[in-house]
């Protein structure tokens, strides 16, 4: 139809529309304004694919990290395996640090013999040392659990792969030595 926007197939099956005017424009009138829509993102870049799919050209976390080459990708391969295994070690870490300080069994509080609130007591296990050291590990283990499931939701075949791999691995590494099945610290369920 004259006078209507051409349409051309865009990434991942959407349209893109083609607003191409000419000097006079389509409608007439010349308004100057730049009606590209390809919101920013280079057609010889990767988008975002939402099935599992393999190939080597994915971002990893971060828009700087690319990997444009197999030898970038299969490096990015091998550290998120590491960083799937360092995941699991870390939990093993946060809960033998527990189990040493008798942390997992419930605190109570006693003041004179009778059950109650010593804030002075809560103030001192608040603000431990073992307590602090316990919150940076908290929150390092979340980091690293979010980044990997980020890692994941790539839908690349081989990274989640390396991501299962990784913390099956460092499962197998610490597993035998768990107190128990359950995995009160796991991030992600």
């Amino acid at each position: 139809m004259e006078g209507m926007p051409e349409s051309e197939p865009g990434m991942n099956g959407m349209t893109t529309t083609l607003m191409a005017m000419n000097s006079s424009g389509t409608n007439g009138s010349s308004s100057g304004m730049n009606m590209n829509m390809n919101m920013g993102m280079s057609m010889d870049m990767p988008g975002m694919t939402m099935y599992f799919h393999d190939g080597y050209q994915e971002y990893i976390l971060f828009q700087d990290l690319l990997t444009k080459s197999r030898g970038a990708f299969a490096g990015a391969c091998i550290a998120v395996f590491f960083l799937g295994v360092f995941y699991e070690l870390l939990k093993h870490a946060r809960e033998v640090l527990q189990r040493r300080h008798g942390l997992l069994k419930s605190r109570s509080f006693h003041v004179n013999g009778t059950s109650g609130v010593d804030l002075r007591s809560v103030g001192t296990a608040m603000f431990s040392s073992l307590h602090l050291a316990q919150t940076v590990l908290h929150g390092l283990q979340i980091l690293i659990s979010y980044c990997l499931m980020l890692l994941f939701m790539t839908y690349n075949a081989y990274l989640c792969l390396c991501v299962i791999l990784g913390i099956t691995f460092g499962y197998f590494l610490v597993g035998w030595n768990r107190s128990s099945t359950e995995d009160v610290n796991e991030a992600c369920h």
